[in-house]
């Protein structure tokens, strides 16, 4: 019914079911962009390690991925440093971590790297 909101005989809700579709176009835009950049990062470890349609289809395979990013210390997960690890591996930890940040710290997702990671340091000091 949101979709419709003209369809609302009372003004009051028809202003609220407009409020909510704009809030949920902007999220989902945000979420869009994450998505994207994050499939793109994916697909670059995937190409780096050689991954091929057998092995993209064969289950469990795609969680290595994943599992060499985190280690579980006193049974927690944690992950590791970015710094042990290289190529598109890096990349993709880098952006998960500056991701997570950004929300925790309430960052501006799309700023500019530098000025993420100034934010970032100010914060940690």
């Amino acid at each position: 019914m949101l979709d419709n909101q003209g369809f609302l005989n009372n003004p009051a809700l028809n202003r609220l079911a407009k409020g909510t579709t704009i809030a949920y176009q902007n999220i989902r835009e945000e979420v869009q962009l994450v998505k994207s950049t994050l499939r793109r990062l994916v697909e670059d470890v995937k190409r780096e390690e050689g991954f091929n349609y057998l092995l993209e289809r064969t289950v469990g395979n795609q969680t290595n991925i994943y599992l060499s990013l985190t280690e579980k210390r006193d049974g927690d997960l944690y992950f590791v440093d970015p710094n042990t690890l290289t190529g598109a591996r890096k990349a993709l930890l880098e952006y998960v971590i500056t991701i997570i940040n950004c929300d925790r710290f309430d960052i501006d997702k799309n700023a500019p790297k530098e000025e993420i990671e100034a934010r970032l340091q100010q914060i940690m000091e």
